[in-house]
């Protein structure tokens, strides 16, 4: 903290909050010689009553030993109170009966003379009537001053209700608006905001708006050094984030226990077949972005055409054997927090020919430490989790079942929170083969390199390893397109969405840093085109304020590394349908019986073939002239050097260096890119 003097004469010094940045309150001094007089006692007479057996008759409760997580320290005050208390105080009830340790606070002060009088209370609704505060409760129950013999709800009032509710009594409605108060105070969010209607909690709705600020802090930072997101920022985040008690997941669920502390964020089907974006996902988009982006910047090379439509967070529990019951294709999982133990364990070879799981052959569990290791592997076999301590989170990347039906809508959300969204045919077993199951006859291996079965069926990668390369993760480059395209259809969710369908501002331009501002002269050029194609019988296209912003640069592909998965030579990518139809033919022939380097060969011969030949999108003949944008330096170095060519001859002949320092040639996803983000135009 940093103190600092007022311009005016002999006034006293004001302290600035180093938190606020704002002048201290300052506990003022009047009242005290009135409070001395009023008090109750002596301080000799008050002493007498602080003894051992009176603290042990009233001690602190038990969580308060614990490690404090935060400290958000008040201006003039004490800090915040625990969690834990909000929770137990917001359960009171106006004829919940309390009694107060006897002559707890020192003579001498305005709180003794309070203390003195409410303390003769028998309960919080006489408490309230005698001078009380709900603040004092929390400082009260904390320091070991209040005993509670009941009774209390089952549950903490929800203050979003409060309004619309006709039932709470005028002490339940005074402890909500105060809890409220106190949580918007506490976790620097606006009070507003803590209004939920979703079947969150007021502290969920809290904790979750503070994961989703710090998620987009550490996004932003990560961009803007060109870094990967870290372990570490994830870690912050999934310990901010406040779980939901989900008591669906009855397969997973350990002995004894009724539910587990778990989330499901991206694509779900409910249990009345509605299939969905879960209400979390639209309403903390920056805490579902740095999750998927932090698989993106590790994803192996050789599985960087994995996709994925949802998310589960997991908390503190250690799953019991199960499967389940309707992924698609397979999922990457990986452990967040300080834990020992805690291993994921896996039956590989798991067809679901066996109903009893406890028979299944202890010779096929394969036991995996995801602390360090980023794991593939098939859900649908059986899977369990190790006993284990600390704090353990995991993230679970996956598809649902249900994937092909969602809706368009739906599919391009999620690639605009970074979900690379699989095909509807896409091939489940494009990555981990099939399970040969218990009861059949193994196969031999064959040493084609082609084989699905020379792929083992759990694949493990060091995690901190595929952070270190130079060149970050990324998607396949088919992939990112899809992710572009969406967000250049519509906007990206921001947090607190869900309230409505988003409508689209057709005249709000692009600015270069992705923010939007209306300017007289391209709002003119949208008229302008937008008459045009209304001539032509054209459905008008809108023209979104979100853009670009978060699109990576140009897909840049992993750097070859040594990892602990076996190493397998790919196949190359299906060749696209050439115009020429012998060189399909030639291709096709290739690709069934002739060896890669062949096959290589023949793509190089179609390569030729102009990309605008498959697209109407722009003019062969157009020429490239810089636009108004200032994107980052190396995209800004490309375009400089495509001014003056035709798009022609930037997508047969032009390379570029990446913010690796790679070259790379200019594709039709960089045009894309450049033109829709504004920094080239085309001129005719």
């Amino acid at each position: 903290m940093s103190a600092q003097k007022t311009n005016k004469g002999k006034q006293p010094e004001v302290e600035i909050s180093a938190v606020t940045g704002k002048p201290k309150i300052v506990r003022k001094e009047h009242g005290r010689e009135e409070a001395a007089k009023a008090a109750v006692m002596t301080a000799e007479e008050w002493y007498e009553w602080q003894t051992d057996e009176m603290a042990k008759k009233w001690p602190k409760p038990e969580y308060m030993a614990e490690k404090k997580e935060v400290v958000f320290v008040r201006d003039g005050g004490e800090g915040a109170y625990r969690d834990k208390t909000y929770e137990l105080v917001t359960r009171w009830r106006a004829d919940t009966v309390i009694s107060y340790r006897p002559h707890a606070k020192k003579p001498g002060s305005k709180s003794h003379v309070r203390y003195e009088a409410y303390a003769k209370a028998k309960t919080v609704g006489e408490a309230l009537e005698l001078g009380s505060f709900p603040q004092d409760w929390c400082y009260d129950f904390e320091h070991g001053f209040i005993q509670v013999q009941g009774p209390v709800a089952d549950e903490a009032i929800d203050p979003s209700k409060v309004d619309a509710s006709t039932n709470m009594t005028e002490v339940e409605k005074i402890i909500a608006q105060w809890y409220k108060r106190e949580l918007a105070k506490k976790y620097n969010v606006d009070i507003r905001a803590l209004t939920t209607g979703s079947g969150e909690t007021t502290i969920m709705r809290a904790h979750r708006l503070v994961a989703d600020r710090k998620s987009e802090q550490f996004l932003k930072d990560a961009a803007a050094n060109n870094r990967a997101i870290s372990d570490e920022e994830v870690t912050t985040a999934l310990s901010t984030w406040a779980f939901a008690r989900n008591v669906g997941r009855q397969n997973v669920l350990p002995e004894n226990q009724e539910w587990v502390w778990s989330d499901t964020l991206g694509l779900l089907r409910d249990r009345v077949g509605d299939i969905h974006l879960t209400t979390p996902t639209k309403q903390y988009p920056n805490f579902v972005k740095l999750i998927t982006q932090w698989l993106c910047d590790r994803i192996p090379q050789e599985v960087n055409t994995f996709k994925f439509t949802s998310l589960n967070l997991n908390c503190n529990y250690a799953a019991k054997r199960h499967r389940d019951g309707n992924n698609f294709g397979p999922s990457f999982i990986k452990g967040f927090g300080k834990f020992t133990g805690g291993k994921l364990a896996v039956f590989p070879e798991d067809d679901r020919g066996k109903s009893d799981l406890s028979k299944l052959p202890m010779s096929d569990r394969m036991s995996v430490d995801i602390s360090t290791n980023l794991v593939m592997f098939n859900g649908n076999s059986a899977h369990e989790v190790d006993d284990f301590n600390g704090n353990r989170y995991s993230v679970v990347y996956f598809t649902a079942g249900c994937h092909a039906k969602a809706s368009e809508e739906n599919k391009d959300d999620l690639r605009r929170l970074g979900f690379p969204y699989p095909a509807d045919d896409e091939d489940p077993h494009a990555l981990l083969p099939v399970p040969n199951g218990y009861d059949k006859p193994v196969l031999p291996v064959k040493k084609a390199a082609t084989n699905k079965s020379a792929v083992p069926k759990v694949r493990v990668w060091n995690a901190s390893e595929l952070a270190e390369r130079t060149t970050l993760g990324t998607w396949a480059p088919a992939v990112l397109d899809e992710i572009r395209k969406a967000k250049e259809k519509g906007p990206e969710l921001s947090s607190g969405c869900g309230r409505g369908p988003r409508k689209a501002k057709s005249n709000v331009a692009e600015s270069p840093e992705g923010s939007s501002k209306k300017t007289p002269e391209k709002k003119e050029n949208v008229v302008k085109k937008s008459a045009e194609k209304a001539e032509k019988g054209v459905k008008r296209k809108c023209i979104t304020s979100k853009g670009s912003e978060d699109v990576a640069a140009t897909p840049t592909p992993c750097k070859a590394m040594k990892s602990r998965s076996s190493a397998v030579e790919e196949t190359p990518e299906p060749v696209k349908k050439p115009v020429q139809k012998k060189s399909t033919e030639a291709v096709k022939s290739a690709t069934t019986t002739a060896p890669a380097s062949k096959i290589l060969k023949v793509q190089k011969k179609v390569k030729k073939v102009s990309p605008l030949a498959k697209s109407a999108d722009f003019k062969m003949t157009a020429k490239i002239a810089r636009g108004s944008s200032n994107p980052s330096a190396y995209i800004k170095d490309r375009c400089d050097k495509l001014v003056g060519k035709t798009v022609e001859q930037a997508l047969e002949k032009f390379y570029y260096k990446d913010s690796a320092g790679e070259m790379r040639k200019y594709g039709m996803a960089d045009l894309r890119y450049d033109v829709h983000g504004n920094n080239i135009v085309l001129k005719k």
